[in-house]
């Protein structure tokens, strides 16, 4: 059986922009892309080194670029890693809500893998993960369950509470309502799975797929903030629910790490993992992963690897060398911040001066 690993990216226009809570700025920005443009290398040249047998495979909206001299072109040919141009159809209103703009772009790469079967097995990861070990122990899960669910239990996400503007009775009562699940119990709500994998056979992604456009037709109610899906996990969550897909099979493999200064969720069993999903790290250390082992991705064995990673990110614990670079990034970041927020302040108070310095 084969398996295929999978990242992302989307372009964003200046019409379609939104804001990303870990990436100042907003998502039509040449600085703003290239943040995330350097997280994809890492994740598959860290994947390349634990995964060499493993089909790679890269979905995206744009064409490839140069981003501080690495042309991704050439890079994505030395590492065999396919390109897929795929453009995104699925998008919430700009109304709906003002972050995560593309992320159901998820739902076009489900629905491209089910009308072409490139694998057995698919692996989607969003593109600020590493890889630390084979893929192994997952293709067997996944081959075992059909389909993995990263499971955010109650302790994360106490009953009732909004997770990212909706609750789990809120997805409860929408997938009782579209699929017509009687079983399901509206006041308990239903599982919420997170966004940042998903792995399936191509079985799996065929009968997801079918359930697709009958969900995504009930977006409106999404928009009253009633009930409903503000972003692709809650999408998803209420798919899996229906499908009577089993919770917390892909919590063996990756967790969703915080290595912020003021909220860290690192524990030492978490370097035995073999995914780490690391969203503060975007800015920090994703791009000094970038110069440590992009360069050439071949030229490190795991274990080589893994003890960059490690320093790098700060699993299982921060050094001072790093919490002194992310203490000055973090005090530079609010500083670009304020200055602006100082530069369209300007610009609604005098409209013609702003144009004219180019803050408009």
């Amino acid at each position: 059986m084969t398996t295929a690993i999978s990242t992302w990216f989307v372009a964003d226009s200046k019409d379609d922009a939104s804001r990303f809570p870990q990436v100042a700025g907003h998502s039509a920005a040449p600085e703003f892309q290239a943040v995330y443009w350097r997280c994809v290398a890492v994740f598959f040249a860290t994947s390349k080194i634990h995964n060499p047998t493993a089909k790679h495979v890269f979905f995206t909206n744009t064409k490839l670029p140069i981003v501080d001299g690495l042309d991704f072109g050439e890079f994505f040919t030395k590492l065999r890693v396919e390109v897929i141009t795929l453009p995104i159809t699925f998008r919430l209103p700009k109304d709906a809500t003002d972050s995560w703009g593309n992320q159901f772009y998820i739902l076009d790469i489900i629905r491209y893998l089910a009308g072409h079967p490139l694998a057995d097995r698919y692996i989607v990861l969003d593109s600020d993960c590493v890889w630390t070990a084979a893929a192994d122990r997952i293709e067997a899960m996944i081959a075992e369950k059909s389909c993995l669910l990263y499971t955010l239990g109650h302790e994360a996400y106490p009953l009732g509470d909004k997770i990212n503007g909706v609750t789990r009775q809120d997805m409860a009562s929408l997938e009782a309502e579209v699929f017509g699940d009687t079983s399901v119990n509206k006041e308990l709500g239903i599982h919420y799975h997170g966004g940042e994998i998903f792995a399936a056979t191509h079985q799996a992604c065929v009968d997801i797929d079918q359930d697709i456009d009958r969900l995504w037709a009930r977006r409106h109610v999404a928009q009253t903030g009633a009930s409903g899906y503000l972003e692709e996990a809650h999408f998803l969550s209420i798919i899996y629910k229906h499908r009577n897909y089993e919770p917390y099979t892909a919590n063996f493999f990756i967790k969703r790490i915080w290595t912020m200064l003021r909220y860290n969720t690192v524990l030492k069993e978490d370097v035995s993992l073999p995914i780490w999903h690391l969203p503060a790290e975007k800015t920090s250390g994703f791009r000094r992963a970038y110069r440590s082992i992009v360069e050439d991705a071949r030229a490190h064995d795991p274990a080589a690897l893994n003890s960059i990673l490690k320093r790098i990110m700060g699993i299982p614990r921060r050094s001072a060398a790093k919490y002194v670079i992310d203490l000055a990034l973090t005090l530079r970041n609010k500083a670009r911040e304020r200055a602006r927020n100082a530069g369209a302040a300007r610009a609604r108070a005098n409209p013609q001066t702003a144009w004219r310095q180019g803050l408009r």
